[in-house]
């Protein structure tokens, strides 16, 4: 699986999920200091003009995350695509 940060593209890198239960974890973080939020697959792909190969998934998520630990407090919205393939 593909993990595309955006707009910062340095955080962007591949992972392989071994159990489907961690995957979902993974895609469903909803804390006061990290959330993921579902938007609609479609969207990224037409802006970016993306061919996804048959077979393959994208999901989409705005994400926010906050870290208290620094003066002042980290804070950083920005959005996370999943591409990979779907397992049969």
């Amino acid at each position: 699986m593909v993990i595309l940060g955006y707009p910062d593209l340095f955080q962007s890198e591949i992972c392989l999920f071994f159990k489907p239960e961690y995957f979902a974890s993974f895609c469903s973080r909803n804390s006061d200091d990290f959330k993921r939020v579902a938007r609609p697959d479609s969207e990224r792909v037409a802006r970016w003009n993306l061919s996804i190969p048959h077979g393959f998934e994208v999901r989409g998520f705005d994400t926010y995350q906050r870290d208290d630990s620094f003066d002042p407090p980290f804070e950083e919205w920005g959005e996370m695509w999943l591409i990979g393939e779907v397992a049969d």
